[in-house]
């Protein structure tokens, strides 16, 4: 990240946060004010033209490719953090006589597992 932006970026929380601190809400046209972009055409995905590679489009691309590629629980279909919280099911239920091979098993939230599912 380049020091210009560093320091747009310093100044605009440096105003966000001294609002607050003094009680009062942060707006919409505040933040666009504090951003410098007072009268300015505000695009979400702007393409210059140029054919370097910004900061910007890599961290987009990191996050798509992250997201696309992540496990997600077949039961709610949220993302799973499987360093953290995973529950090994079956995808037929014991009782309907389901196994535990691979094939009948699916990762899921611990959870979904226990408590949607049931």
């Amino acid at each position: 990240m380049s020091h210009r932006r560093v320091d747009i970026f310093k100044e605009l929380l440096d105003k966000i946060v001294t609002k607050l601190s003094e009680n009062n809400e942060v707006t919409e046209n505040d933040l666009i004010i504090f951003a410098r972009l007072d009268g300015k055409l505000i695009s979400g995905d702007v393409q210059n033209g140029s054919s370097k590679i910004s900061d910007e489009q890599k961290s987009k691309l990191f996050i798509n490719v992250a997201l696309n590629n992540a496990i997600t629980c077949p039961i709610c279909k949220g993302y799973l953090d499987v360093d953290k919280s995973v529950s090994y099911d079956h995808i037929q239920r014991v009782r309907e006589g389901g196994i535990g091979v691979a094939e009948n098993i699916q990762l899921s939230h611990p959870y979904c597992n226990q408590s949607i599912k049931q």
